[in-house]
């Protein structure tokens, strides 16, 4: 489901993007761009440092990139917006590194009052997550299987095309063998509208 899920997202996206490239006419549609921090989610591994310190790994946390479209009919209240993304957590030592990352689409839609705040929110599927090990020259990945998500935002938009975002996710994931994380989050936001 998720290499399914990866296509469509991607097919959409593109269409969308290669639509506004070819607009002569000024459009409602425009390019997005977007990044935060998150934070929450239940711990999936521990790194240990010879240093006696440790970093937990966990399933909402960290940094979040995306890339999309930005939809908003003239005059209107409503806007809609697909990403995709780069989630992930990490620890890094001398001897090698820990990383959860995933690669999440985003359908989002959201209603505008007063002309700079917004609420709203969507679904979410986390595409090809994995756990990965790089320690000492070896590297070890752990597939895990992502379900769809829901997100809540609330944003305030003080210029165009520059808004603040906190969001909410409910999201989970499950290993191979069958155990289950929850990878529900709360981030802050920026993004950018060309």
């Amino acid at each position: 489901m998720s290499a399914i899920t990866l296509r469509a997202g991607a097919s959409v996206l593109a269409a969308l993007l290669s639509g506004l490239a070819m607009a002569d006419a000024p459009s409602d549609i425009h390019f997005l761009v977007s990044g935060g921090f998150t934070a929450g989610g239940d711990r999936l591994t521990t790194a240990f440092f010879t240093n006696g310190t440790q970093s937990a790994i966990k399933a909402g946390e960290r940094l979040q990139l995306n890339l999309g479209a930005h939809w908003q009919p003239a005059n209107s209240p409503f806007s809609a917006q697909l990403t995709y993304g780069y989630h992930a957590d990490s620890a890094e030592g001398d001897n090698g590194k820990i990383t959860f990352d995933r690669w999440p689409v985003e359908l989002l839609a959201h209603y505008h009052w007063r002309e700079q705040f917004f609420l709203g929110g969507g679904v979410r599927m986390a595409t090809r997550s994995k756990l990965t090990y790089s320690i000492n020259g070896l590297k070890q990945n752990y597939p895990l299987d992502s379900e769809p998500g829901l997100v809540g935002e609330i944003g305030w938009q003080p210029v165009p095309t520059l808004s603040f975002v906190l969001r909410g996710v409910s999201e989970r994931y499950k290993s191979e063998d069958g155990v289950r994380f929850d990878g529900g989050h709360v981030g802050l936001f920026g993004q950018l509208v060309f």
